[in-house]
């Protein structure tokens, strides 16, 4: 009785003399967490911001435009017309005729075939309207070729090529004087051809070039010239 009384004693003893000691002290016995660093402001990375683009240099940026000449009009922007695209034009329509000029009789072959070339290079169907037969063209292989078959050709080149640069070799122009007669034109049927070194390039950069062997076929209706061929070969 007396071991086992002087066992609490001791137990009761030790209880109080860690009861009896300062707050602190009692603290750091326990395993205290080490705490977290502070994420401050400064130690998130801020996204630096996207430079402000202003009307001014919208206005001034560099624009690709293609390369207009003459008095071309886009063919889908002709009067009348209805192919591809018409629906779905992102520019107004022409609301006047355009005047086209007026088929002449060939005085200088040599210069006829190359303003034939010319102008089917600048997408000037205005130009070449005039001398067309309509239904009766060999148009680059497209035999029967329609009026409203050539406008959208050009309509599409023009969509496509940026600019066309051709060099004439003046010396290669030959006049061919043919056997063919009908009872739709007067007299034979005429062929002008010259060679040309041709470069085209595309909006997307792309340049294409061939020299060809260019050849119009065409004769007199009615005192006009008509035009019934346009040939290119590549030589």
């Amino acid at each position: 009785m007396l071991l086992v009384t002087m066992g609490t004693l001791a137990a009761g003893l030790g209880y109080l003399s860690l009861k009896n000691q300062p707050f602190a002290t009692r603290e750091q016995t326990v395993a205290q967490p080490t705490p977290s660093p502070r994420i401050t402001e400064q130690t998130v990375a801020q996204p630096t911001p996207s430079p402000r683009i202003t009307e001014q240099a919208v206005a001034t940026a560099p624009r690709a435009t293609p390369v207009i000449r003459n008095h071309y009009v886009p063919a889908d922007q002709l009067p009348g017309y209805h192919g591809e695209g018409a629906a779905n034009r992102s520019v107004p329509a022409v609301t006047q005729e355009v005047p086209a000029p007026r088929a002449t009789l060939v005085q200088d072959p040599a210069n006829f075939v190359m303003s034939v070339l010319r102008n089917y290079n600048n997408h000037d169907y205005l130009a070449l309207a005039p001398y067309l037969v309509s239904g009766h063209l060999n148009y680059f292989g497209h035999r029967e070729a329609t009026d409203a078959f050539i406008r959208h050709d050009m309509a599409n080149d023009v969509r496509t090529y940026a600019e066309v640069n051709c060099t004439f070799q003046p010396e290669t122009f030959k006049h061919e004087v043919s056997n063919e007669y009908s009872s739709h034109w007067e007299g034979p049927m005429l062929y002008d051809s010259i060679t040309a070194y041709t470069e085209a390039r595309e909006f997307n950069g792309k340049v294409n070039s061939a020299t060809t062997r260019f050849t119009v076929g065409y004769t007199s209706v009615n005192g006009v010239t008509k035009i019934y061929a346009m040939v290119d070969k590549v030589l």
